[in-house]
């Protein structure tokens, strides 16, 4: 895993070579579901080897959007990408285990289980099969500390510090903290006034554009192209600006109470969650879910900005990961941990669509701009 890290980090930093990361990112993830799937890796350990696999699966993603906005020449928002993936990496996205072997060591061990016991494995490939029928040795995963992170500890030589001095000295930084914070306090409500200006003007700004708008449809259509008093175009025009400084308010206003932007966020999954309830019970209307699960995550990003279309993909990726585990765990095992993943990765699509038409429509009603993720009996 080691190799891995360095070798994504020196793609990304000479801005190539990320087609043979994202190929060693798919060995290692195959990797991983072997163990997973392994009969002689403990059961502790399968939670870890399944976020393991998450955690290489979010990274590719990441690289393939850096590479297509590179490609398209969004270089800003490929350099943001780089950044955040560069970031993940150095944060222990990327963790590395190792395979121990563990046999009972009892009085009917046999001597092949003996010469396995304690050896390390770093691949899954590494590891053989149980030597023979109902063996009870274990296999256990062990995470590897990154040598960035060891902390050195203080030579046994050290002289032992002033303990006094060490007060006076935490206390002198206490009393500058407090300074910087009253300051930082101070600038916060200064930007808070200064957002509070902005919500202002940009409220003037739609009034304005909703009374333009309000006078052009009066003539809106009537006209040919070559006509000279035609105002199609000027109509088009202003609403796109009113759009804008409408998508511009949600995030401001989400800005200046994000634990309101939270409280709402929730509100508005949970009542998606009844209503898909209410047509699955009552109803007997089922394979709504993407639809309400997408149509809360762009309700969401209309009604709170930035700040609520973050906190719906913070929401629908915990609910992803609670419905991977209790599919694959507390159902008896009713599915495989590859088709739960493939069911997540298809409601994801659909959460990310409904945060992405939210964000780009935010006046339309979200029930309209997810209809195509209706079941088609619905539609």
């Amino acid at each position: 895993m080691a190799n891995l890290k360095n070798k994504i980090l020196n793609a990304l930093k000479l801005g190539k070579g990320t087609e043979d990361v994202l190929s060693d990112l798919s060995f290692y993830q195959t990797n991983l579901l072997k163990n997973h799937s392994n009969p002689v890796v403990c059961s502790k350990d399968k939670n870890t080897i399944l976020k393991r696999y998450t955690d290489l699966q979010n990274i590719g993603k990441s690289l393939q959007r850096y590479g297509k906005l590179k490609e398209n020449n969004y270089l800003d928002d490929a350099q943001e990408e780089k950044e955040d993936i560069e970031n993940v990496i150095l944060k222990g996205g990327i963790s590395y285990c190792k395979y121990v072997w563990h046999s009972e060591n009892g009085e009917n061990t046999c001597d092949k289980c003996k010469e396995l016991d304690g050896k390390v494995f770093d691949y899954y490939d590494e590891i053989p099969e149980r030597p023979h029928p109902n063996c009870r040795c274990k296999v256990e995963v062990v995470e590897v500390e990154d040598d960035n992170s060891k902390q050195q500890n203080p030579s046994d030589n050290e002289e032992p510090c002033d303990a006094i001095n060490e007060i006076e000295i935490m206390i002198k930084k206490i009393e500058e903290n407090t300074k910087e914070t009253e300051t930082l306090l101070s600038e916060v409500e200064t930007y808070v006034q200064d957002l509070e200006n902005d919500v202002s003007r940009v409220q003037n700004l739609i009034q304005e554009a909703d009374s333009t708008l309000e006078i052009l449809s009066q003539e809106y259509g009537k006209h040919l192209p070559e006509c000279e008093n035609n105002v199609d175009n000027d109509y088009a025009y202003m609403y796109a600006k009113k759009v804008k400084w409408q998508t511009l308010l949600h995030d401001v206003q989400g800005l200046l109470n994000p634990i309101g932007a939270f409280l709402n966020t929730l509100r508005i999954f949970v009542s998606n969650y009844f209503e898909l309830l209410y047509h699955a019970y009552h109803l007997k209307e089922f394979e709504m879910d993407k639809y309400y699960h997408s149509k809360a995550n762009c309700e969401a990003t209309q009604e709170m900005g930035i700040l609520g279309e973050n906190f719906a993909k913070i929401l629908s990726d915990q609910k992803e990961n609670f419905d991977q585990w209790n599919n694959v765990y507390a159902k008896s095992h009713k599915v495989t941990i590859e088709e739960a993943i493939a069911d997540s990765e298809r409601d994801q699509v659909a959460n990310r669509l409904g945060r992405e038409r939210g964000r780009k429509y935010p006046y339309c009603d979200c029930s309209i701009l997810m209809h195509d993720l209706l079941p088609d009996y619905k539609k």
